[in-house]
Order: C-alpha cells, then sequence, then structure tokens
C-alpha cells in the first residue's frame, strides 16, 4: 500500500487494519458481558428456568461465531500484518506515555481501536450478506434492477460510468459486467480491504462463511436466527466478468469530494450512480456541484436512496468533543429541495418514482426492521446555453 508520503493516511489505514485483527476482541466484551449478566446477576431460580446447560450453550456458541469471523477477517488483513503490528506498538506507547502523565488511557483494556473503527467493521460484515450474498438479493434487486435499466436507456455500453460509496463493489461489478467502464469509490477502508479480497482473492462461490447478526442481541426470535451462517459470494467477480476486459472495473480509495473534482475529471463521466448515497453528504450541494462538474452534457445522474442525512447531529448538537466537522455543518433538505437543487445544477429530471418499503443491510430474521420509503431520480445534464 503507497501512502505518497503521507504519514497520517498510513497511521489511519494501520488503525483500520488493527480493528480488524482486534473483532473478536471486542465482540469478546459484549459476549462476556451478556454471560455475566446470566450467570453472576440473574437469581439462580430465573437462570434455571432456561436451563443452566442451555444458557451457557448459547455463550459457546457466539465465541465460536465471533472466531469464524476473525478468521475470515485474518484472511482480509493477511497481506497487511505489518501494519497491524506496528500501529499496535505504536497505540501501546503512545497510551503508556499519556498514562505516566495522568492522563486516561483510551484503549478500552480489550481492544486499542476505537468503538468508531470496531462498529465499521461490524457494519462491514453486516455488507456482506447485503451484497454478496443470496440473502440479501431481495434487497440488491429493489435497487440494483431499477438502476441498470435506466444506465442502459441513456448510456450505451463503453460508457464510463462512476459509482461513489460503493461499499463492497458488488454494483460496481453489475455495471462492469454489463459493458461499461465502470469505477467505484469508497472512502472507508474497511470497506475497501474486505471488497477487494472477495473481488479479487476468492474463486469459489460460497467458499466463505461469516456470522454477521452475533452483535445483536435485541429483537432476536431464536439463538439459530442470531448465530446463522451467511455463505458467500454468491457470484465470483470472475463469474461476472467472464465476458468483459478485467480493465472495465477500478475501485478507488478516498474521499468522493476530492477524487472527482479535480480538473481532470471536468465532462469525463456519461453517468454517476448512486446507490443511498446522496445523503452521506453534510451538504448536498457539495455532492451536486462536483457531479455536474464530472457528468459530460447528455450524462446521467441516477439516484436511489432515502434522505437519512448521516451528519444530522442528535437533539442539542453536536458535542464540543465531536471531531467530524461535517456534524457542525450538516444541512438537512427536504425532497422538494433536492430536486430543485438537481434543477438549479443544470439537469433536467427525467425519472422520479418513489420506491416504498426498501431496507439496507438489515437483518431478514430480526424482530424489528428497517423500511425506507427511498426515491428513483434520473437526471441529465443539459448542454450549456451559448
Amino acid at each position: 500500500m503507497d501512502f505518497n508520503g503521507d504519514v497520517e493516511e498510513e497511521a489511519h489505514f494501520g488503525d483500520v487494519v488493527l480493528s480488524m485483527a482486534e473483532y473478536a476482541a471486542d465482540a469478546e466484551t459484549e459476549i462476556f458481558r451478556r454471560e455475566r449478566a446470566f450467570s453472576y446477576l440473574m437469581d439462580p431460580s430465573d437462570a434455571a428456568r432456561l436451563c443452566n446447560d442451555r444458557g451457557r450453550s448459547r455463550f459457546v456458541r457466539l465465541r465460536e461465531c465471533s472466531r469464524r469471523n476473525q478468521g475470515f477477517l485474518d484472511l482480509v488483513t493477511l497481506p497487511y500484518v505489518s501494519n497491524i503490528q506496528s500501529r499496535a506498538k505504536e497505540i501501546t506507547t503512545t497510551a503508556a506515555a499519556a498514562s505516566s502523565q495522568g492522563a486516561t488511557n483510551s484503549t478500552g483494556g480489550f481492544v486499542l481501536s476505537s468503538q468508531a473503527h470496531m462498529s465499521k467493521v461490524r457494519s462491514t460484515l453486516h455488507q456482506i450478506s447485503r451484497e454478496w450474498s443470496s440473502e440479501g438479493r431481495e434487497e440488491r434487486d429493489t435497487c440494483f434492477s431499477r438502476i441498470l435499466t435506466e444506465l442502459s436507456r441513456h448510456v450505451q455500453p463503453g460508457g464510463k460510468v462512476a459509482v461513489p460509496g460503493c461499499g463492497l463493489g458488488r454494483l460496481v461489478v453489475e455495471i462492469a459486467s454489463r459493458g461499461y467502464q465502470a469505477q467505484g469509490s469508497e472512502f472507508s477502508y474497511q470497506m475497501l480491504l474486505t471488497g477487494d479480497y472477495i473481488m479479487n482473492r476468492i474463486a469459489e462461490k460460497e467458499s466463505h462463511v461469516v456470522h454477521p447478526w452475533i452483535d445483536q442481541a435485541s429483537n432476536v426470535k431464536t439463538l439459530e436466527d442470531q448465530v446463522r451462517p451467511v455463505q458467500f459470494p454468491d457470484v465470483t467477480c470472475a463469474e461476472l466478468m467472464h465476458d468483459v476486459h478485467r480493465e472495465f472495473l477500478s475501485i478507488c480509495a478516498g474521499d468522493f469530494e476530492d477524487i472527482y473534482s479535480r480538473e481532470e475529471n471536468r465532462n469525463q463521466w456519461d453517468a454517476v450512480v448512486c446507490c443511498f448515497f446522496l445523503d452521506t453528504a453534510a451538504n448536498i450541494c457539495d455532492y451536486l456541484r462536483v457531479i455536474s462538474h464530472m457528468i459530460k452534457p447528455g450524462g446521467a445522474l441516477i439516484s436511489f436512496g432515502p434522505l437519512l442525512w448521516h451528519f444530522q447531529p442528535e437533539h442539542g448538537g453536536p458535542s464540543r468533543a465531536e471531531s467530524d466537522q461535517r456534524f457542525h455543518r450538516s444541512v438537512e433538505f427536504t425532497l422538494e429541495d433536492v430536486r430543485r437543487l438537481i434543477i438549479s445544477f443544470g439537469f433536467r429530471i427525467d425519472h422520479d418514482e418513489s420506491v416504498v418499503d426498501c431496507r439496507y443491510a438489515g437483518n431478514v430474521h430480526s424482530m424489528i426492521k428497517t423500511h425506507f420509503d427511498c426515491q428513483f431520480i434520473v437526471a441529465i445534464k443539459q448542454p450549456l446555453q451559448q
């Protein structure tokens, strides 16, 4: 991995790889908490109502599942173990120095990684189910089928298509497999590393297993639902791309605005495909400005998703300790506002459809499910007026 001398980026990458290596240790903290509550804090007579052996066996199985998840994550991070070792040593040394000066040790005892990083690791396991398993097919079909149909209407095969916020890359592969020059971009290294492994290092379908839902202890019907395995991939990248040059598929790491606002991208793209992406903006005007910059006249913005503004702070506003400045400048627009803004950036809305009851990386066996009413918008960039 080449960071071109960017020390901060290299340190961030090391933190990400470390968090993936520490998944099982982090999972153990929660499994132990549940086990302690069940075995030591419950009245023995109440625990006996469930049968003690049955109660203890659930924690054995949860630990087995966490170890299997860790085994997969170890495969993903294997090429980067030196980053893990060097970053762990660096963090440990820094924490020890802070402790000697009376500062609070922020390593949390069990793991060195922040909970923000650990949350991304858990989300990545959920994302595997959505993007690369049979279990996620219904979720994918709801949005992918519409996107691919409209893409075929507006862009000829061979055209250049950008897919920002591409996650584990499945939509990019689907687009490239249809003969488009597809480029995904993703900010999360956890997603990038896992997607790279799935797309480039797995040769047989359904050859891998994870247990993505063991972190969800509420709204569980049965233990079998919680520990159930998810096999993946339902199809390999090589199978999808068998009739297409591999050069048609690429993934780049980084922030969407930083990558595509560069002059080299001006009027270079036939389409930008956004799937559950536009609402990740702190200010959607920033995204639309870049999209207008990069799309050719006559090119298409194809967007599917809700308006769950990701940087909307909790009531009372972001805490002063919040380091991500996007929480401090979040602007939440209505759907009506979004339509007007798209038009104001030089687009004509060609298709505008409400799609109800959509899910995203949801646990199909959970007793609670989040459903979005999404908007599917296709907008065409208008030629500049003379």
